[in-house]
């Protein structure tokens, strides 16, 4: 019967490794989204023009997204954590310019 609870312990052990390396991994993924949208964030085109190009538009998307998709990953790993607003970016219909909104 020791080698049974031994076995379970050892099972247990593994499991609770593999849950460290799923939460670092993921904390890790949203390090690297936050790299990517500051890059974003930093360097996006804001300047007042007649049109908006497609890979402006592109990135405004996919800045949204990821923003989406960290604050997911956040809240999975930090269920306790204070929610606040999410800051996204859109396009203002009056100058076709970028600008920061906050959603919530």
């Amino acid at each position: 019967m020791k080698a049974n609870s031994l076995k379970d312990q050892l099972n247990k052990a593994i499991e609770n490794m593999e849950e460290i390396m799923s939460r670092e991994l993921l904390g890790k993924t949203i390090e690297g989204l936050i790299d990517v949208c500051n890059n974003i964030y930093c360097h996006i085109d804001r300047s007042q023009r007649e049109e908006i190009s497609d890979v402006d538009f592109e990135l405004v998307k996919t800045f949204n997204l990821l923003v989406e998709t960290n604050q997911r990953n956040l809240d999975i790993l930090y269920p306790n954590r204070q929610k606040s607003k999410v800051r996204t970016l859109s396009f203002r219909n009056v100058l076709n310019d970028i600008e920061e909104v906050s959603n919530g």
